[in-house]
C-alpha cells in the first residue's frame, strides 16, 4: 500500500510540475513573442525607409543587387529597366524587389561585362532591357 502511494504521490508532483511548467513556458513565449514583434515592427520601419532612399537599387533578400541606370518603363503591365549595373550578386531565378513590389525576371536583352587590370578582374556586371513581371 504503501508503494502506490508513493507512486501516486510521485506522479501526482509530475503533472503538477509539468502544468506548471507549461503555464510559466507559455508566459514566457508570449512575452518574448510580443518583444520580438515590437522588434520586427521597427525593422520592417528602418527597411522601408533605406527602399525610399534608394529608390534607384533593386533587391534580393533586403539586399542590393543592383543599380538602375537610364529610364524604367511602367506603362505596361510589365516593368523595363534600361540598365541594371553592380549586379555580381544578382539571381535571375529569385524575384527581385523594386519599390516594395515583387518582380520575377522574365527577358533580358543583353548581358555585359566589364574587365580592369592585366589580370582582367571582373568589375562590373550590366544587364540591359531587362523586362519583368509583377509577383502576384
Amino acid at each position: 500500500m504503501k508503494k502506490h502511494l508513493k507512486k501516486i504521490i510521485v506522479i501526482i508532483t509530475i503533472l503538477a510540475l509539468h502544468v506548471l511548467g507549461g503555464f510559466y513556458l507559455q508566459r514566457y513565449l508570449r512575452e518574448r513573442g510580443e518583444q520580438s514583434g515590437r522588434f520586427i515592427e521597427k525593422s520592417e520601419s528602418i527597411s522601408q525607409t533605406q527602399k525610399q532612399q534608394e529608390s534607384n537599387k533593386i533587391y534580393q533578400d533586403n539586399k542590393v543587387v543592383g543599380e538602375i541606370v537610364g529610364e524604367v518603363n511602367t506603362e505596361r503591365t510589365d516593368i523595363v529597366f534600361e540598365q541594371l549595373n553592380e549586379t555580381s550578386a544578382l539571381k535571375k531565378n529569385i524575384p527581385i524587389e523594386y519599390q516594395g513590389v515583387k518582380y520575377v525576371i522574365i527577358r533580358m536583352d543583353n548581358y555585359i561585362k566589364e574587365y580592369k587590370g592585366k589580370k582582367s578582374k571582373i568589375v562590373n556586371d550590366i544587364l540591359q532591357g531587362i523586362t519583368c513581371r509583377k509577383v502576384k
